[in-house]
């Protein structure tokens, strides 16, 4: 920049000028004059929390000394140096300094003005000052940290967002809860680490479910590469608050022989052979689990008639074995029988020798008569006739049950025509109907055997739907920790055969109800 003194040749008074020659050049005279190098404070690209520092040359091109008086910046985010007072001659150079260190992803726009002082006084000396800032950005945030009061039982969520405020690649390390039980946090399938890119945001859901009364705290921390906040943490909080706590009890029953009688025709060897034989072995599996006596046969011939060298199986088989013998017992089974109602009835007075009149515990046993057909059912009269006629063979009418697979009542399922008298009879009886186009008959066959063995043989239905975590079992006031399962399907608590409730003993499960919880 430069300054300059303008001389203009002065007339003599009165006088008249000289003759009309061309005008003399003003005469420039040089005071001061100074040149920057470069003309910018430039920092270019600068990652976030390293230290930059850049320079530029002041140099006197002029024709007197100049000083730096002073400068000042409209940003407090740069340090300048530079030597203040002392005389730059002409030709000589002087450096300006300057140091940042980025601590947000904001770039840096300012401006140094610089004072110098010479024969012409003090002048300003505007300077531009640019840098980028370049790097990643954490943000960590919960949209509700407090949850409030949650029902034991019951289960309320939050959205938590993690985002990269910055313009460089971030890589999380861990996102994770630390603190008490009740909260989870699902943060998907893939894998940490993980990178956000510039601008990314990622969401995931935080839970509690509450396992106890009282207030509740956790924290939910990310760990990333953030030059400045490599941890990040948000607290949360929560109330459990009391639900409706049942208390079932039973004194536990003898165990008790159980007799059963299955009617079939010839769709357990075509259409539906390899649900059935697939399913059996989980049916013998379930009753030898329940460590009681059992006899149980397979009918086709509408005769009521065993077919086979086996009159029945029973616990001594093991499930691979039982399930042989009930294939071939109804491996000539070729004929449309559509009359299992009828059959199930001749098939009782065909085997009473062994279902009822061996002795006591046999008279006295459930009798479980099972119907498995994909046509309508045509014996001569109704559901109510049979089941008359069928618990006319026991002293108490309670021990007989009707179960049935058959198409679905009342209008059937693809392929197979409603089952409706069986599902009658079952209805009558307490015994169960399943759907004979069920893809897979292993839950069917389960579902049979616990119908077989009857409350307290070898589970115990739940008057209420229980919150799972919420499922104590105790026997004569002692707390079993193991050797127990719940079955969602059924609502039934069933013990392994090895920690069966000895007989009279006090069994009690306790639970939370599975509310029907808020929104």
């Amino acid at each position: 920049m430069s300054r300059w003194v303008w001389a203009l040749a002065a007339l003599g008074c009165g006088e008249e000028a000289a003759d009309s020659g061309p005008a003399d050049e003003p005469e420039v005279i040089l005071d001061m004059d100074w040149t920057l190098e470069p003309t910018e404070l430039t920092f270019g690209e600068v990652a976030l929390g390293a230290p930059a520092t850049t320079e530029l040359s002041l140099t006197n091109t002029g024709e007197s000394d100049f000083s730096i008086f002073g400068f000042q910046s409209d940003t407090s985010l740069v340090a300048v140096s530079a030597t203040t007072g002392a005389p730059v001659a002409p030709g000589e150079s002087t450096p300006i300094t300057a140091d940042w260190t980025p601590l947000t992803d904001d770039n840096l726009r300012g401006t140094l003005t610089l004072l110098l002082s010479g024969s012409e006084g003090l002048i300003s000396v505007p300077v531009e000052i640019r840098g980028t800032a370049a790097g990643p950005v954490a943000n960590l945030s919960v949209d509700t940290e407090d949850l409030g009061s949650v029902i034991l039982g019951c289960t309320r969520s939050a959205t938590v967002r993690v985002a990269n405020d910055g313009n460089a690649p971030l890589q999380v390390e861990s996102l994770a809860l630390d603190g008490s039980v009740g909260f989870s946090l699902d943060t998907g399938s893939e894998p940490f680490p993980w990178a956000l890119a510039a601008d990314e945001v990622r969401t995931f859901t935080v839970s509690f479910s509450p396992y106890d009364q009282g207030d509740i705290l956790a924290s939910l921390t990310l760990v990333s590469d953030d030059p400045f906040n490599p941890e990040l943490a948000v607290q949360l909080a929560a109330q459990g608050a009391a639900g409706t706590e049942v208390r079932d009890t039973w004194d536990v029953p003898p165990g008790e022989n159980v007799t059963g009688l299955f009617a079939v025709n010839e769709v357990v060897n075509s259409t539906y052979r390899d649900r059935f034989q697939e399913a059996l072995p989980v049916f013998f599996e379930t009753l030898r689990a329940a460590g009681v006596p059992f006899r149980v046969s397979f009918i086709h011939s509408q005769t009521g008639v065993v077919d086979g060298s086996e009159l029945y199986i029973d616990e001594t088989e093991d499930p691979e074995d039982a399930t042989e013998i009930a294939i071939a017992m109804v491996a000539a089974a070729a004929g449309d029988n559509d009359y299992l109602l009828n059959t199930l009835e001749l098939a009782i007075g065909q085997n009473t020798e062994w279902l009822l009149d061996d002795d006591e515990n046999w008279e006295t046993s459930k009798l479980n008569l099972v119907g498995i057909n994909m046509d309508q059912e045509q014996s001569s009269g109704n559901a109510t006739l049979y089941v008359s006629h069928y618990q006319a063979y026991k002293e108490d009418p309670a021990d007989i049950a009707v179960h049935a697979i058959g198409g679905d009542s009342p209008g059937g399922c693809p392929g197979a025509e409603a089952f409706t008298p069986f599902s009658d009879a079952a209805a009558a009886t307490g015994g169960v109907f399943l759907s004979i186009c069920e893809a897979d008959w292993t839950t069917h066959m389960e579902t049979l055997a616990l119908a077989f063995l009857g409350e307290g043989q070898v589970s115990f239905a739940l008057s209420e739907v229980p919150a799972e975590w919420s499922i104590e079992v105790y026997v004569d006031g002692g707390p079993e920790l193991t050797g127990w399962t719940y079955n969602a399907d059924s609502n039934r608590v069933s013990f392994d055969e090895d920690a069966y409730p000895n007989e009279g003993s006090e069994l009690r499960i306790q639970y939370y109800v599975d509310e029907e919880c808020p929104e």
